[in-house]
């Protein structure tokens, strides 16, 4: 598990919203959610989809076709922290950091 993470919106056309963010300070990751298909999926740094990787925002199920347990732990962490404030408020938040002691 992650020991602290970063997102950080970088943009949103108003359906979909891309996060970029680190994992530990080093790991670089991005993270779309969309809303009206109610899922957020990784995707590469460039804005690709990896597809297999998504996390319901309803029920925070997760499929993950990552490369490593630890890769796939650190999606459902930074995904699960960005579905609770965004059904919390309905928007997309500008950042969000958190820090596990």
């Amino acid at each position: 598990m992650a020991d602290n993470f970063r997102l950080k919106l970088v943009r949103s056309d108003g359906r979909l919203s891309y996060y970029e963010g680190t994992v530990d300070g080093t790991q670089r990751w991005a993270i779309t959610p969309d809303a009206e298909n109610d899922v957020v999926r990784a995707s590469e740094i460039n804005g690709v989809t990896i597809e297999g990787t998504s996390m319901n925002m309803s029920t925070g199920e997760a499929t993950r076709a990552l490369g490593s347990d630890r890769e796939a732990a650190n999606f459902v962490t930074m995904a699960a922290h960005l579905c609770s404030q965004f059904k919390r408020s309905g928007v997309p938040p500008n950042e969000i950091q958190k820090h596990f002691c």
